[in-house]
């Protein structure tokens, strides 16, 4: 009797079956009044446990009011990195609080957010 033997190795290859996952559920940045225009609020980063571009993330905001104007008169985002930017100078006189909604979205070719 002749025989063979032929090892194969198998490689899986990830899907995008993975959505982003920020740490918490809810943040709360504070920031002083009269900011410089431009400055960095907060970072919200998030994780995908994906790789390659099922894992690469983009950020934008949800559309949402503060003081019954649109959010991106306030605040505006980098969408490769997360960082929260105020592009505008805060008085605590004329707006005390608001809130945003932030979105993370992988680039999987279904993508997950």
């Amino acid at each position: 009797v002749l025989t063979t033997n032929k090892t194969i190795q198998l490689k899986i290859s990830d899907v995008n079956d993975n959505p982003p996952r920020f740490s918490q559920t809810v943040y709360t940045a504070y920031v002083t009044e009269n900011n410089i225009i431009g400055s960095s609020v907060y970072s919200v980063p998030a994780s995908d446990a994906d790789v390659n571009l099922n894992s690469k993330l983009s950020y934008s905001i949800l559309k949402t009011q503060a003081g019954g104007s649109p959010v991106f008169g306030y605040v505006s985002i980098n969408s490769d990195s997360g960082v929260i930017s105020a592009e505008r100078s805060f008085d605590y006189e004329d707006l005390k609080r608001f809130q945003i909604e932030i979105q993370a979205t992988d680039a999987g070719e279904l993508p997950l957010s």
